[in-house]
């Protein structure tokens, strides 16, 4: 009778057993997709703060041209290049006649 007592010992350990270790795999393969989405989620974080940071940079370099802009076409500054560069001049103003007449 001893040896039917061990052989169910045995086999409730062989249970206890597998139990166990199919609790430790999915627990580690549990902490290892946490690990990988940790992972993901501070890559996309740091891939925001980097496109947040190109973003500033596009805005500071956009409102620098629109000041360049600005000061290119400037009038004083296109009849100065317009006279230099290109020889030209620009006509005198021509005196305007004005009549005011009766309309009958």
């Amino acid at each position: 009778m001893t040896t039917k007592i061990n052989r169910k010992k045995t086999s409730g350990d062989g249970i206890k057993l597998l139990k166990f270790i199919s609790t430790v795999f999915f627990v580690t393969i549990f902490m290892l997709i946490l690990l990988e989405v940790k992972n993901q989620c501070r890559n996309l974080g740091q891939n925001i703060d980097s496109s947040r940071n190109e973003l500033s940079l596009l805005k500071e370099e956009i409102s620098f041209l629109e000041s360049d802009i600005h000061y290119l076409s400037r009038a004083d500054r296109v009849r100065k290049i317009v006279s230099e560069e290109l020889s030209m001049y620009s006509p005198p103003p021509e005196s305007l006649i004005v009549y005011l007449g009766d309309n009958k």
